[in-house]
C-alpha cells in the first residue's frame, strides 16, 4: 500500500504560494524569472538606474510633456542638477535670519513717551489720535487728499510680462537662475512643473513711485476706483508697528509656510478652507508640530492675540483708505456669510504693547485670513480671490530698493520702491509680482497682507449645503 504524503504545517515557500494563487503564467513569470536578485560587489556609489520614461528626460534643455502626478519623477526628470545639500543649507540660513529677526525687533528699546502701567487702559483717547481712529467719513476724505491723484492708462501688454521673473540688476537675475537651477520645485500641483524664466527689468519703461511719495492711481475710465494706492506711514504709533512686526515674525518663525516656488517665505494666520481633497472652513493649524502637540491652548490663545493685533490695524486701514476699498470686504465677508478673526472677547479687543495692555470697545474685526511674509518675492501673476482689492502693509524694511524685493502692477507698468510703514491696496487680478532679492546678509523687509480666498467661499457654501441637507434629512 502506497505511503502517505504528509503535509507539513509549516507556511509553504514562495513558489508554492505563487502557484497556489496565480495563473501559472503568471507565477512562472514571477518565480521563474531570469533576473538575478544576488547584489553585485559594491565598486563605487551606485545610482539606481532611471526609467525609460525618465531617461528621455535627462537630455540637456529637455522639458516634461506633461505635468507631473508625483515628486519622484519630477525628480528623476531633474537628474543631477539638484543639490540637496545645498537646499538644506539655504533653508537653514533663511531660519536663522528669521529668528535672529525676530530676536533683534524684540529687543528694541520702546520709542514712545508713554510710560510703563499697570492693568488696563480702555480707550486712551491719545493713542485713538494717534492712529486715526477717531476721523470721520469728511476728516478721512481730507486725510486722502493730501495724497497725489494720478491718472494712469492701462498698457498694451502687461510690464514685465506675465509668468516672468522680473530683477533688477544682472546680480539678481544670475543670483536667482542658480537658484532656480540646483532647487527642486516645491509644489508639483504648479503649471508648468519647472520654474519661470527671469528677465531684467528696463525702469525707463515704468512709472516709479519712490520711498518717501504717497500716491493714488486710478483708471480715467473709472476715475472713482482706484488701481493702486501707496501710503506712506499708515501707523504712526511704533509700539503699535512693532506689536504687529513680532507678530508677523513670530508666524513665520512658528509655523509652517505655503509650498510656493518664490524666495522668502509667506504663512497664513487666521481661517483657512483646509486639505483640498476635504474643504471644511477652520483656523489654520500650520504651528510647529510641537507647539502644536505640547500646548493646544497656547495655540487658541495666540490666535486671539493675532486676532486682536489685526483688528487694530484694519480700523487703521478702516479710517485712512478709501472707502470703496473697505466697502469691498465688507460686502464679500456679508455675502457670504465669513466669519472674521476672532479676539476672544464680546467687548472689542485687546493689545499688549510695550507699555502696557490697551482695551479698544469699539471697531470692527478684521477679515478671516492675514497673511504674514517675509523677504517675499513672486512673478508676474494675478490673484483669483473672492473679492476686488488686495491689501498688504510692510511694518518693517531696512533693505535698498536698488537691490530688489520692489512691487509692481505689470498691468499700468507701475513700480513701488519698497519702504516701512507703507500699505499698498490694488486689484488683485490685475497682473502684479515682485522684483527679485539679492542676497544680502540681515535684509529685512515682511509685514502682513489681508485676504478673502475663493477657497473660503467654497468651504463655507458646502458647509451651509451639508447643514441644510442634515436638516432635511432630520425631519
Amino acid at each position: 500500500m502506497a505511503k502517505a504524503k504528509q503535509v507539513s504545517s509549516k507556511p509553504g515557500s514562495t513558489k508554492d504560494s505563487l502557484r497556489k494563487t496565480l495563473r501559472a503564467k503568471v507565477a512562472h513569470k514571477k518565480v521563474f524569472s531570469t533576473r538575478s536578485n544576488t547584489k553585485k560587489p559594491a565598486s563605487g556609489p551606485s545610482k539606481k538606474k532611471p526609467s525609460k520614461r525618465s531617461r528621455g528626460y535627462r537630455q540637456p534643455k529637455a522639458e516634461p510633456p506633461f505635468p507631473f502626478s508625483n515628486q519622484p519623477d519630477y525628480l528623476a526628470w531633474a537628474g543631477d542638477r539638484i543639490d540637496h545639500k545645498r537646499v538644506k543649507r539655504d533653508e537653514e540660513r533663511e531660519r536663522r535670519a528669521r529668528k535672529d529677526a525676530l530676536e533683534e525687533l524684540r529687543a528694541r528699546p520702546p520709542t514712545n513717551q508713554r510710560s510703563f502701567h499697570m492693568g488696563c487702559v480702555v480707550d486712551d483717547h491719545s493713542l485713538i489720535e494717534v492712529l486715526g481712529l477717531g476721523r470721520s467719513k469728511e476728516a478721512r476724505d481730507i486725510y486722502l487728499s493730501s495724497f497725489t491723484r494720478k491718472a494712469i492708462a492701462e498698457l498694451k501688454s502687461p510690464y514685465p510680462p506675465m509668468f516672468q521673473y522680473a530683477a533688477e540688476s544682472e546680480a539678481a537675475k544670475a543670483h536667482w537662475e542658480s537658484v532656480c537651477h540646483y532647487t527642486p520645485v516645491r509644489d508639483i500641483r504648479s503649471k508648468p512643473i519647472d520654474w519661470y524664466p527671469t528677465m531684467r527689468l528696463d525702469l525707463t519703461k515704468m512709472t516709479v513711485v519712490r520711498a518717501n511719495e504717497s500716491v493714488i492711481f486710478y483708471d480715467p475710465q473709472s476715475p472713482e476706483k482706484p488701481v493702486l494706492l501707496v501710503l506712506r506711514g499708515l501707523v504712526q504709533d511704533e509700539a503699535v508697528r512693532k506689536a504687529i512686526g513680532e507678530m508677523v515674525l513670530k508666524a513665520i518663525v512658528e509655523r509652517r509656510r505655503d509650498r510656493r516656488e518664490d524666495t522668502g517665505a509667506i504663512v497664513p494666520i487666521g481661517y483657512t478652507a483646509g486639505a483640498r481633497n476635504e474643504k471644511k472652513m477652520g483656523m489654520a493649524r500650520n504651528q510647529s508640530s510641537l507647539i502644536h502637540k505640547a500646548d493646544v491652548r497656547r495655540c487658541e490663545r495666540e490666535d486671539q492675540e493675532n486676532g486682536s493685533l489685526m483688528a487694530l490695524l484694519w480700523n487703521i486701514m478702516r479710517h485712512s483708505l478709501p472707502e470703496g476699498i473697505i466697502a469691498d470686504y465688507d460686502t464679500t465677508i456679508a455675502a457670504h456669510n465669513l466669519d472674521r478673526l476672532s479676539t476672544g472677547s464680546n467687548k472689542g479687543f485687546e493689545v499688549m504693547l510695550d507699555d502696557g495692555k490697551y482695551r479698544f470697545s469699539s471697531g470692527a474685526l478684521a477679515p478671516p485670513t492675514a497673511l504674514a511674509g517675509w523677504n517675499y518675492a513672486r512673478y508676474t501673476h494675478n490673484d483669483h480671490n473672492a473679492n476686488e482689492y488686495m491689501i498688504s502693509y510692510t511694518s518693517h524694511c531696512n533693505a535698498d530698493p536698488s537691490r530688489g524685493g520692489n512691487f509692481y502692477v505689470a498691468k499700468y507698468g507701475i513700480y513701488v520702491e519698497q519702504a516701512a510703514n507703507t500699505c499698498v491696496a490694488w486689484k488683485e487680478k490685475d497682473p502684479h509680482g515682485t522684483t527679485i532679492i539679492e542676497p544680502v546678509r540681515g535684509r529685512q523687509n515682511f509685514g502682513v497682507s489681508v485676504a478673502i480666498a475663493n477657497t473660503l467661499v467654497g468651504a463655507r457654501a458646502k458647509a451651509a449645503k451639508r447643514a441644510a441637507d442634515g436638516g432635511e434629512a432630520r425631519s
